[in-house]
């Protein structure tokens, strides 16, 4: 479960989805800190193409991964609208709400994540999925309405809105 990947194990998961670069790595704790390690392989060779460590301070999880990815693709073109990334206590409630076995957790813990970081729209997403999956669409449709017209999320928002509003015959 937790043992890493062979070299070839991975060129082969390429092969088979057709990929021409595989990228593996890590995720450590180091001085108080994040050690993210990147690795870019080729399919064809086998050959390493790039290996790198990123470091950065435990709260700014997402900031170190981008610039590790901006150093693996520098030409790749910016996200037209990123989603605000939230802090690293948010997204671990949200994660954990993710893997909740029943809604009951899984809407306390989309919460906890919302109070810490009430700009994370994924997280407010799964929270409308959440109140759907126990029965109350009028909780999901006003959950999935708070997402503001600019957030990258907004068409998932109002489309879960709408299927809410299905639920409730309200056409």
């Amino acid at each position: 479960p937790n043992a890493p990947l062979s070299r070839g194990t991975v060129i082969r998961i390429g092969q088979l989805l057709g990929a021409t670069t595989v990228v593996t790595g890590q995720v450590a704790l180091a001085d108080e800190g994040l050690a993210i390690t990147i690795r870019a392989i080729r399919i064809d060779t086998g050959h390493v193409d790039a290996e790198f460590e990123e470091r950065g301070p435990l709260d700014a999880l997402f900031e170190t991964v981008r610039r590790g990815a901006r150093r693996l693709a520098p030409d790749a073109p910016e996200p037209a609208s990123p989603e605000p990334r939230p802090t690293l206590a948010a997204f671990e409630f949200f994660v954990r709400g993710l893997l909740a076995e029943n809604v009951e957790t899984q809407i306390e813990l989309f919460n906890r994540s919302l109070a810490i970081a009430p700009q994370f729209d994924r997280a407010r997403l799964h929270l409308s999925c959440a109140h759907a999956d126990a029965g109350d669409f009028v909780q999901a449709r006003d959950v999935a309405l708070a997402v503001p017209p600019g957030s990258p999320l907004a068409d998932y928002a109002r489309f879960q809105a709408a299927v809410a509003e299905i639920a409730l015959e309200q056409y």
